[in-house]
């Protein structure tokens, strides 16, 4: 997976079967760089069926990431009995634009 800056990139993220995502309290989708969050989506914020996550981005955000630097993807939660999950951080690749800012 890769994010390229200026765009509407969407982060899906599938979690495991044996955690029952439908009991989750709390959510968040954090994208961050050099271990500094950069981008955060709640669940309020976040597609879900299933097992599967989605996180929209919009330009604004794709164009606050550094091109130069790798970033991470991880995604914690909390469910409803009180157990609480968290996502091996997930590298990706930041591909840059020519033409800087929103369009």
């Amino acid at each position: 997976m890769e994010i390229r800056r200026g765009t509407t990139a969407t982060i899906e993220i599938i979690i495991p079967d044996d955690i029952n995502v439908a009991e989750a309290e709390t959510m968040y989708v954090t994208v961050g760089q050099s271990d500094i969050p950069v981008i955060e989506r709640s669940i309020e914020q976040l597609m879900i069926e299933g097992q599967t996550v989605r996180a929209n981005l919009t330009q604004e955000e794709t164009l606050a990431l550094n091109h130069k630097i790798n970033a991470s993807i991880q995604i914690r939660l909390k469910l409803a009995n009180g157990g609480a999950f968290a996502s091996q951080k997930k590298t990706v690749d930041v591909k840059d634009v020519i033409k800087e800012g929103v369009i």
